[in-house]
């Protein structure tokens, strides 16, 4: 009763935001915005509440043996659908944009990829990953409280003289063998799309600010085959897992047979010893050929980087002129004639602040100001001639472009905007329903 009654006030709480956010996309005109992220969420959290629910049920509904434990089975399954899909549902820009993203027409140099896979797929990949390993433990665990109740009841297993392999044999069920098997794949797989984070990754030590490095992907002994073959270790590692639960149910039904895991065992090991030579064989070819050769070996690296970031600020497009000194200096028609000096601004549009932590010296003066600003005359301006009402306040500007009558010109642009949730006092009202439900 007190976990549904938490659940009714969390849901009661959760309505407003729905009516504030229909009311302002109804308001600017983009009905068709809210109820399309509406149906994605309730899409992902039935989706994924769905199948939550049954991976909590079903262990219970079919091997537990207590009454009490399969009554609450299903009260249970609802309470962490519902968490569950929630959470889940919270994804919904990212599966929006994977079901419309488009491709950028260009590669990335390391995979081949277009750059669109790794904007608009990739993370609602790796969120549903964590979701279906998550769905996969919680099965896990349901199979586990499922049997254990019925280790309770049966004669075999639960006596003195049972043994401890036969008491384990009893979670060695058909529904607990595909649910490890669910959960090792899926992790798998995650660290298999890891490999593509290798393109954001931080190499600053190496030179390269953001992005692979040598190391990362060149050569056998390299990160990306590194990950390549912990996957594999995780597959084969699951697949261990499964075999030795396959083998204890094979040895329940037949009457408590010795089962021999010398070999899966011995598997499991040769797997992570593997990987660890793998590992090892990477650290020393770091030490031994890579950081002795920097930063020549990384400038290859480095230049992709550097021509990733132009073009990301579209600077690779910069025209360049030279500028030659005229014979004559220009009339006064000319220059007033001229656009760039038409739109040459007398106060800038931007606003300079003092470095935080400040100086010592400049306590007194931020003291005196209660501002941290240097140098900011259209905000001030704007603050005077602009601010009409109390509750609204101007925290920056900008320089912009817009075109008007057919001519680019420079503006200066800046957004009232509400207090925000650090401002107290007579705007103590603003802080939770005025800042979500009202914008300036």
């Amino acid at each position: 009763m007190w976990v549904w009654a938490a659940y009714g006030l969390v849901i009661v709480r959760a309505v407003p935001h729905f009516i504030v956010q229909f009311w302002f996309n109804q308001s600017l005109g983009y009905r068709s915005i809210f109820w399309t992220n509406l149906g994605m969420q309730a899409s992902l959290f039935v989706l994924y509440g769905v199948l939550l629910f049954i991976a909590i049920w079903l262990p219970v509904r079919r091997y537990a043996s207590s009454e009490g434990l399969r009554r609450a089975a299903p009260q249970v399954g609802i309470w962490a659908a519902t968490v569950g899909g929630w959470l889940f549902a919270r994804h919904y820009e990212e599966a929006l944009l994977a079901m419309n993203g488009v491709p950028f027409g260009r590669l990335d140099p390391v995979f081949g990829r277009d750059i669109g896979f790794y904007v608009y797929v990739l993370p609602f990949l790796e969120a549903s990953l964590t979701a279906l390993s998550v769905l996969a433990l919680a099965a896990v665990a349901a199979c586990g409280v499922a049997r254990w109740d019925r280790l309770r009841t049966d004669s075999r297993v639960s006596g003195v003289t049972a043994t401890l392999r036969s008491r384990l044999s009893v979670l060695a069920t058909p529904l607990m063998t595909a649910s490890v098997g669910l959960f090792g794949l899926s992790v798998a797989a995650h660290t298999y799309l890891s490999r593509y984070r290798l393109l954001v990754r931080d190499n600053e030590l190496s030179g390269v600010r953001t992005g692979a490095e040598y190391l990362d992907v060149t050569g056998l002994f390299s990160t990306v085959h590194y990950v390549t073959v912990t996957t594999l270790v995780e597959i084969g590692l699951t697949a261990v897992a499964c075999l030795v639960l396959v083998r204890w149910a094979r040895s329940r039904d037949a009457g408590g047979t010795t089962v021999r895991l010398r070999g899966p065992v011995r598997a499991a090991g040769a797997l992570l010893a593997l990987e660890l030579a793998f590992y090892l064989g990477l650290v020393a070819r770091d030490h031994v050929l890579v950081s002795p050769n920097e930063p020549v070996i990384q400038l290859e690296f480095i230049q992709r980087h550097m021509d990733a970031t132009l073009r990301a600020y579209r600077l690779d497009r910069v025209e360049v002129h030279e500028w030659v000194l005229p014979d004559d200096p220009a009339l006064p028609e000319e220059l007033l004639a001229s656009k760039t000096l038409q739109n040459a601004p007398f106060l800038p549009g931007w606003v300079s602040y003092l470095e935080e932590p400040p100086d010592i010296q400049h306590y007194e003066r931020i003291g005196l100001a209660e501002s941290q600003m240097v140098y900011g005359p259209m905000l001030q301006i704007y603050d005077q001639q602009q601010k009409l009402r109390p509750y609204y306040d101007f925290l920056s500007v900008d320089a912009v472009r817009y075109t008007v009558d057919g001519e680019k010109r420079m503006y200066v642009s800046a957004a009232r905007e509400l207090p925000s949730v650090a401002m107290v006092g007579s705007q103590e009202w603003l802080r939770y329903w005025g800042s979500a439900a009202l914008m300036y």
